[in-house]
C-alpha cells in the first residue's frame, strides 16, 4: 500500500452543493479554496477536496457521501470533513420545499454518524438566498443543524444570520441568480468562517 499523500498534513473534504463549489464566483475560488490559500500563507497547509455537486439535495449528498469521502480520506492520518448544504432542500417546487426539515436533518445526522470516530467534522450553515419564503425555511433548518451539531459535539459555524442582514450580499444575489452570490459574497462567507473560533485554523 502506498504512503498517504503529504503525511501528517490535514486532508479536508468539503461536502455539499453548489455553494461549496463556488458557483457565481468569477475568480473560481469560492469560499473553500480561499480557506486553503489563507492557511497555506499562514503555514497551516491542508489538502482540500471540493466535493460540492450543484443541484444536490441532502438526500443525494447522503447517497454518495461515504464512497466519495472514503476514497479521498480513508488512509490519511489527519482526515476531516466540512458539511455545508440545505439551500437545495429548502428551494420550492410548487409550494413545497424539495426536502422536508426532518428529512434534511436526518440526512445530516446519518452522514455525521458514519463519519464520527473516523474524521473530524465541522458544519457550516447554508447562507441565505434572495427569496424571503425560502429564507424562512432556511432559518429553521440552520437552527436544527446547530442543535444536531451541538448534540454530537461537532463544531458549527452560522453564516446565515450575518449574511441575511448583509445588504451587499443580498445585492449580489439579486444581480446573479437569487441563490448564489458573486465574488464578494464568497469572500464574505470565507471571512466569517476563517475568523470563527470553531474553524480549525482560525486567525
Amino acid at each position: 500500500m502506498s504512503e498517504p499523500m503529504m503525511s501528517g498534513v490535514p486532508h479536508i473534504a468539503f461536502v455539499g452543493d453548489s455553494l461549496v463549489t463556488g458557483i457565481g464566483d468569477a475568480s473560481g475560488l469560492g469560499w473553500c479554496t480561499r480557506l486553503a490559500m489563507l492557511s497555506a500563507r499562514e503555514q497551516k497547509t491542508f489538502v482540500p477536496y471540493i466535493l460540492g455537486v450543484p443541484g444536490d439535495t441532502s438526500t443525494l449528498i447522503r447517497e454518495h457521501f461515504a464512497i466519495e469521502v472514503d476514497r479521498r480520506l480513508a488512509h490519511q492520518e489527519d482526515a476531516r470533513v466540512v458539511f455545508q448544504f440545505g439551500v437545495e432542500d429548502c428551494r420550492l417546487i410548487g409550494e413545497k420545499p424539495q426536502i422536508g426539515l426532518r428529512e434534511s436533518v436526518l440526512n445530516l445526522k446519518s452522514m455525521m454518524t458514519k463519519a464520527k470516530g473516523r474524521y473530524r467534522m465541522l458544519v457550516v450553515s447554508p447562507p441565505p438566498v434572495y427569496d424571503p419564503a425560502v429564507n424562512s425555511r432556511l432559518q429553521r433548518l440552520v437552527q436544527a443543524q446547530s442543535e444536531l451539531a451541538r448534540s454530537l459535539q461537532v463544531p458549527f459555524i452560522d453564516v446565515f444570520k450575518p449574511l441575511n442582514s448583509d445588504v451587499q450580499y443580498k445585492r449580489e444575489l439579486s444581480q446573479h441568480d437569487k441563490v448564489h452570490p458573486l465574488q464578494r459574497g464568497y469572500e464574505k462567507i470565507f471571512s466569517i468562517v476563517s475568523n470563527d473560533r470553531q474553524w480549525w485554523f482560525s486567525r
